[in-house]
């Protein structure tokens, strides 16, 4: 699934001439909002990747990846895990439709309004990039 979601950080220096290059500053790096902030935590399981930043507009465009989990199935009496399986083609589908129907939920909110859920400023840049 693709998603795009607000960056935060500092710009320190970017080249119009090449719109997918910006060079991040050391103490704040630019990078996607906390998605799991903004989503509940049994929903967090996926990885993700971004796949094309806009530092115009200060959005990065995200791909989401599902995998099956082994899931524990027994734990010794100190609490390790010591048998597993994998989770089921219906297991999979349910988790997978459920963090997805609210990963399209955010696709209905404000660069503001994620901003305000997750905490974190907006992308900083540098006037150049503002203005144009």
């Amino acid at each position: 699934m693709i998603v795009e979601i607000p960056l935060t950080g500092e710009i320190v220096d970017y080249d119009p001439e090449h719109p997918q290059l910006a060079v991040g500053s050391d103490t704040d790096p630019v990078r996607p909002v906390d998605l799991r902030k903004l989503l509940p935590v049994e929903l967090w399981d996926f990885a993700w990747r971004a796949t094309e930043f806009d530092f115009e507009n200060g959005m990065v465009t995200i791909e989401t990846i599902f995998v099956k989990k082994r899931l524990v199935t027994e734990r010794d009496t100190e609490g390790v895990p010591i048998a597993w399986r994998m989770e089921t083609d219906l297991e999979f589908n349910q988790r997978q439709a459920a963090s997805e129907k609210a990963l399209r939920g955010l696709k209905k909110k404000t660069m503001g309004e994620l901003y305000q859920i997750t905490g974190e400023p907006g992308l900083k840049k540098p006037e150049s990039l503002n203005d144009g």
